[in-house]
């Protein structure tokens, strides 16, 4: 996980709680629990990877009008509310949901 979207962390614990729940789900056979694991993870943190990724070069921006608009687009929106889909995240809701 690319460190721009400060995500890496929160996405280990996230991978920790669906893992440990496949695991136990079907702790005779890890096959299976790990292609759940797979199938619940892949979607999500593909999608934090691209954010963190795209951001790279955006938090890096030098001193000028690019760096002053970006300060401006984060001035006017509320990063809770944009970006609520990754603090609202329910390990149990997305091995419930189907792949």
């Amino acid at each position: 996980m690319f460190p721009f979207f400060a995500q890496g962390a929160a996405q280990a614990v996230e991978d920790a709680a669906v893992l440990a729940r496949c695991l136990a789900d079907s702790p005779d056979d890890p096959r299976p629990a790990l292609e759940r694991y797979e199938s619940a993870r892949l979607a999500r943190t593909a999608r934090l990877q691209h954010l963190s990724h795209d951001r790279r070069d955006v938090n890096h921006l030098p001193d000028g009008p690019e760096q002053r608009a970006r300060y401006a687009a984060l001035a006017d929106s509320d990063p809770l509310v944009g970006n609520g889909w990754i603090y609202g995240y329910d390990a149990e809701k997305a091995l419930a949901m189907p792949s």
